[in-house]
């Protein structure tokens, strides 16, 4: 799920919604990422 909030907030921001560009400026979505590879490395059932 988190993985789309990336995907999206990716989009938004290449359409010019600069929240969304402060928000991948600020390294959120760096944290959002690290956050997704935690989950898939350490929980089974979100593989």
């Amino acid at each position: 799920m988190v993985d789309c909030v990336v995907k999206d907030d990716k989009k938004f921001a290449a359409n010019g919604n600069q929240a969304f560009q402060k928000v991948i400026d600020e390294g959120q979505l760096s944290h959002y990422k690290k956050e997704i590879r935690y989950v898939k490395d350490h929980f089974e059932d979100c593989k």
